[in-house]
């Protein structure tokens, strides 16, 4: 079955789909590179919770800041742990 042959699907879902095909690929690369399992699951746990921009600002960062990018070192990942944190 082809994207084409259903009448719900446009051209603006497939680029929406496959942009997530590509977020998912580039935010599962990075989140290989972290080496304590811990804080792998952590950092999951934080893009979990994050809303749909704050994603795409995390695929940016990514993307553009490459290998100088630290998830675990950035402000929103601090204020979450914080919380996260006294909760646990």
């Amino acid at each position: 079955m082809s994207y084409l042959d259903d009448d719900i699907v446009t051209k603006n879902n497939m680029a929406t789909i496959d942009e997530h095909s590509r977020e998912t690929s580039v935010v599962d690369e990075y989140l290989e590179k972290i080496r304590d399992d811990g804080d792998r699951l952590k950092a999951i746990e934080y893009i979990d919770q994050l809303d749909f921009y704050d994603k795409v600002a995390l695929l940016l960062s990514i993307e553009i800041l490459g290998s100088s990018f630290d998830l675990l070192k950035s402000n929103g990942y601090h204020q979450w742990y914080a919380t996260y944190k006294k909760i646990k």
